[in-house]
């Protein structure tokens, strides 16, 4: 599995919110390993409530209608506020997308409403402008740690070319991280020191 399929696994929400869900990878990922792998494949039957956000309409395809229970149109910031609270938000490529004010407002208003938030982002700037008549696919900026709210409890995993963030205003349960990564994870001083403290704990 990709870290980003574990920890969606290891979380084991209720409630996931895919911003920038494109043709639905995550959301398919999420319904398989939340739903379908427990023999729940029929929408009345699912018991994960699964949101897409996307801002363009030219990737709607049939895996949006089996993976989530609904995929909104629009620009992610402006639609937020009316979506409510979920246990897990995954921005896969999706930060770079904005100007650095606007990446670093909306990563904390989403950590607001989500318990939990995975970023991932290329890990150097590659310059890219409008795809596949999509202007919104242009790449404004480097997306860092140092962009995350200070506030913030964060792990950053690794995976080649590319950072995974997985963050929150809540110390984050070791058991969200997938064992054979674990020790190599980098944490900020602030998670180092919670994991030293409660060494054996599920809590770092």
């Amino acid at each position: 599995l990709s870290p980003i399929a574990e920890v969606i696994h290891n979380c084991h929400p209720s409630s996931v919110l895919d911003i920038g869900c494109g043709c639905g990878m995550y959301g398919f990922i999420a319904r398989q390993y939340l739903d379908v792998q427990f023999g729940r494949l029929r929408r009345e039957t699912w018991q994960t409530r699964i949101i897409g956000v996307e801002v363009f309409e030219g990737y709607r395809n049939p895996a949006w209608d089996f993976a989530y229970d609904e995929v909104r149109i629009g620009n992610a910031p402006e639609l937020l506020p009316a979506l409510g609270s979920f246990d897990l938000a995954v921005m896969a490529d999706v930060i770079e997308h904005f100007p650095r004010l606007d990446a670093e407002r909306l990563v904390r208003d989403v950590m607001e409403q989500c318990r939990t938030v995975i970023i991932s982002t290329p890990a150097v700037f590659v310059p890219q402008g409008p795809s596949h008549g999509n202007v919104y696919e242009t790449h404004h900026f480097l997306f860092t740690a140092s962009h995350l709210p200070r506030d913030a409890h964060f792990a950053t995993l690794p995976a080649g070319d590319c950072n995974i963030y997985v963050a929150s205003f809540q110390p984050i349960r070791r058991r969200v991280f997938p064992p054979l990564l674990y020790e190599s994870l980098s944490f900020p001083r602030k998670l180092a020191w919670r994991l030293k403290r409660f060494v054996g704990s599920t809590d770092i």
